[in-house]
């Protein structure tokens, strides 16, 4: 098991942690184990960029890793290599997936510096649940 993240780092490839609903398909809000939406605008072209650069595409969604799931991603052309999960090993006992990055509509970015963080949670939403138009 690595100890430090450059062990972690030797003799594999870059990893991208990928958000599923919000992030590579659309959403609503609204959650189903057996909905999805239709895949982004320009992700597919995104995700093949990011393949041929020998980068591992993981889906990482609080859905389950299911028959249905899969079916819809390879329906919608949608490049991955692994759902919840990678054979490259992270941290023992520990639930996060170690990545390179990770890709999410629920993400804040974290530069480093914590002033202003609170304010920037207690604010935040997710893109998709702003109401453009004002309704």
């Amino acid at each position: 098991m690595p100890e430090t993240m450059r062990e972690f780092d030797q003799g594999r490839p870059k990893i991208c942690a990928l958000d599923l609903d919000g992030t590579l398909l659309d959403y609503d809000g609204d959650f189903s184990q057996t909905d999805f939406g239709p895949v982004l605008k320009g992700m597919i072209e995104e995700l093949r960029e990011m393949e041929a650069a020998g980068v591992k595409i993981v889906v990482w969604t609080c859905r389950n890793d299911t028959p249905e799931l899969r079916a819809h991603l390879r329906e919608l052309g949608v490049p991955f290599h692994y759902i919840n999960g990678h054979p490259w090993p992270g941290g023992e006992g520990c639930k996060k997936l170690l990545a390179d990055s990770y890709v999410d509509d629920r993400n804040i970015e974290f530069t480093g510096v914590p002033t202003g963080l609170a304010k920037r949670v207690l604010k935040f939403k997710p893109y998709w649940a702003y109401d453009p138009l004002g309704s």
